[in-house]
């Protein structure tokens, strides 16, 4: 499970509920987990890549979460389309 306090840091920084930060978060996890089980690259909609760019950045917290739920930490890998949106892939090859 993705930190509380994670959580909550997203809520106060982007004026969001605990409930909303929360959700967004569960999504963020149910994003990484479908990539890691089915040994996928797959890109997460614009507002979970949003989430993700967040959590990566507590970088502690980020690894360590990566290492209890996946054994493994899961990389963020900018996508090589140009689409005019930001794109990102869990690469799970470290």
């Amino acid at each position: 499970m993705i930190p509380e306090s994670v959580v909550n840091r997203f809520a106060n920084k982007n004026r969001l509920s605990s409930e909303q930060s929360l959700n967004l978060h569960m999504q963020l996890d149910s994003f990484l987990t479908r990539a890691v089980e089915n040994k996928i690259n797959l890109s997460p909609s614009k507002e979970i890549d949003t989430v993700w760019h967040d959590f990566i950045l507590d970088t502690k917290e980020y690894a360590n979460y990566c290492m209890l739920k996946f054994g493994k930490f899961i990389h963020h890998v900018p996508s090589t389309y140009d689409c005019g949106v930001a794109q990102c892939k869990a690469d799970e090859a470290y």
